[in-house]
């Protein structure tokens, strides 16, 4: 909810919505911190739910200064097409 008031409040000052927001149904945020062990399992899992429901949308991984190999780990993880 906070997500859509943030865009609105975008674009009333001004700034042009992006073609992938205009078709985009849900961005799912995942805060992560030494989560290397586990951050594919979230991002698939994720995903999954994108798929089954039939939404389109985006994965955020937030990675708060982890010093092991999250960052990496994330970034390897394969996502169907409908998912950013």
């Amino acid at each position: 909810m906070w997500i859509h008031l943030w865009c609105a409040r975008l674009r009333r000052c001004g700034m042009r919505r992006s073609p992938w927001e205009d078709s985009m149904d849900l961005s799912i945020v995942i805060p992560a911190f030494e989560e290397s062990r586990k951050i594919a399992r979230d991002i698939k899992a994720a995903a999954e739910f994108l798929v089954a429901n039939s939404l389109k949308g985006e994965i955020i991984v937030v990675d708060d200064g982890s010093q092991d190999n999250t960052a990496q780990m994330a970034r390897a993880v394969a996502v169907p097409a409908a998912v950013k």
